[in-house]
């Protein structure tokens, strides 16, 4: 017999994930913006603009995770991830 698996309102308090959905929201629209304002001339804006664009995909990941329940445990152990952690860099998906 298999454990239940573990949900995000089993590992995180509603307030801290309240509070990291509006950082992850925030970080996002910062990125969206830097996206749109950002000249496509040369190799640094190229790569500026590669770094954000993988910064929005993972936050619109763990914002997903968040929807589905599965926010705070980690994809390759399925373990709690540490608050500490979370707080840190709330979009780590490890």
């Amino acid at each position: 017999m298999t454990a239940p698996q573990r949900t995000v309102g089993d590992v995180i308090p509603a307030e801290l994930l309240a509070r990291l959905r509006e950082e992850l929201e925030a970080a996002r629209d910062a990125r969206q913006t830097q996206l749109d304002e950002a000249p496509e001339q040369d190799d640094v804006s190229y790569a500026f603009r590669e770094i954000n664009e993988k910064a929005l995909e993972e936050i619109d990941a763990a914002l997903e995770r968040m929807d589905a329940g599965v926010y705070g445990i980690c994809e390759r152990c399925q373990s709690v991830i540490q608050t500490a952690r979370l707080e840190a860099v709330p979009q780590t998906r490890f």
